[in-house]
């Protein structure tokens, strides 16, 4: 027994025998398992695939009126995933099913495949399982109805910028654009203003409202998706736009937008004015369809009410100016004099819009005090930079559908920015994402 357990002779055929055997097996599961991962990639593609198309297709479907839109959506998404899949994985299960939940439709689905190794098999090994759930939202493509009410009283008449407000003054005296007095009976300040080439404070808004429709245009996924109007306002309403889809056109409009200097109007009704559109508006729809539109009103203004309006003809260049009989004066206020009242909006205003189903969004563009001349020694510019900013821009957010819809601006940059935030709280980028 010593002479054979010291003999080598042998050892080395039986000794690879027995390793050759563990070296097959792994080997082989290494094949086989590196060819299962290359099968997980397949299917992941394939059922990523199947799922956001039978949420897209039930998206379609109900939109468009089909009551068995789930059904449809989920044969959809089945259908997709077997083409996405080679011929020798065919016998793959997908089970999908799609919900709706408001305008939010959501997918989720379960893939199944048994991997047979093609070696690991002589190991007993026949069958290996691969599974995975995944899951897909989207959003329906809503109609929608954009209603702008834009402030062009005479305060959004200032120079957008210290610079401008300097040329202003050098030019006609003053660093707003919005006072009626004739220079030697033959042009008013507006029009020495405009001459001066000093952008104000509404061309900014005049400009970033017009890139606001051509956006939406470019984001819109239909021509009929997005319906814009365009209401100004001062002592009360003024339309510039009736409802259209047409948004190029829309666009165009936009470009009227300016101040009401030469309108006869001299005060703010904030309020007066938003009541006016709640009743010329209507109640919002769900967005499902072109005749059922989802509605946003947005309010852009400085935040100050004016009680000040014109009456009667000009009188020496000037017109006569009284008390407008509908201001609501809010507190805190400033009186100037018999006719001018200055306060803010209170945020139940916008109340009676919001329980018409529209979603309110508001713009609250800073009142920028004058930096030159009568800048510094106005009470009411004090009282509206002391008193009265921080209680609009609180009252702007109470108007707001939710405080996340309220945005403020100062620089003509805080404006570009304030408009692209209206954009993507309206008409978002993205629509449909994978979930899971």
């Amino acid at each position: 027994m010593k002479n054979y357990l010291r003999a080598a002779s042998g050892n080395v055929a039986i000794s690879f025998a027995l390793g050759g055997v563990v070296l097959m097996a792994g080997v082989g599961a290494a094949i086989d398992i590196n060819e299962m991962e290359n099968s997980k990639v397949t299917l992941n593609a394939a059922a990523d695939a199947g799922v956001l198309a039978a949420v897209k297709e039930a998206d379609f479907r109900f939109t468009n009126g089909d009551n068995n839109w789930a059904v449809t959506g989920r044969k959809m998404g089945e259908q997709v995933f077997a083409k996405n899949l080679p011929p020798n994985m065919q016998d793959a299960k997908i089970a999908i099913k799609v919900a709706r939940n408001g305008n939010q439709f959501s997918g989720d689905a379960t893939y199944d495949w048994n991997y047979q190794p093609k070696l690991m098999g002589m190991f007993g090994i026949k069958n290996m399982d691969i599974t995975r759930d995944v899951s897909a939202s989207d959003k329906i493509q809503s109609y929608l109805d954009v209603h702008l009410l834009i402030d062009v009283s005479p305060s959004m008449g200032v120079g957008a910028t210290d610079a401008d407000q300097t040329t202003l003054f050098n030019a006609t005296g003053c660093a707003l654009a919005c006072h009626y007095t004739y220079n030697n009976g033959v042009s008013s300040n507006y029009t020495a203003a405009r001459a001066s080439g000093a952008t104000l404070r509404i061309d900014v808004v005049r400009q970033a409202t017009q890139q606001l429709i051509k956006d939406m245009q470019a984001r819109a996924t239909g021509t009929d998706q997005v319906r814009v109007s365009i209401d100004l306002y001062s002592n009360s309403i003024i339309p510039l736009l009736a409802p259209t889809t047409d948004l190029a056109a829309a666009a165009t409009a936009a470009g009227q937008i300016d101040l009401t200097s030469a309108l006869g109007e001299s005060g703010t009704e904030t309020e007066a004015s938003l009541a006016q559109l709640a009743a010329k508006i209507g109640t919002s729809g769900t967005g499902y369809s072109a005749s059922n539109r989802k509605s946003f009103v947005v309010l852009i203004s400085d935040g100050t009410q004016n009680s000040a309006i014109s009456v009667g003809p000009l009188v020496n260049g000037n017109p006569a100016i009284a008390y407008d009989s509908s201001y609501v004066v809010n507190s805190p206020n400033y009186t100037f004099d018999s006719y001018e009242i200055v306060s803010t909006i209170k945020g139940s205003a916008c109340a009676p819009l919001k329980a018409a189903g529209h979603t309110v969004l508001t713009g609250h563009v800073d009142y920028l005090i004058p930096s030159v001349a009568n800048g510094g020694g106005d009470p009411r510019f004090d009282f509206i930079s002391k008193n009265l900013q921080g209680v609009s821009k609180a009252q702007f957010q109470v108007c707001a559908s939710s405080p996340k819809l309220a945005y403020t601006a100062q620089t003509p940059a805080d404006i570009t920015v304030m408009y692209q935030n209206i954009l993507d709280a309206i008409l978002p980028e993205a629509e449909i994402a994978l979930t899971k």
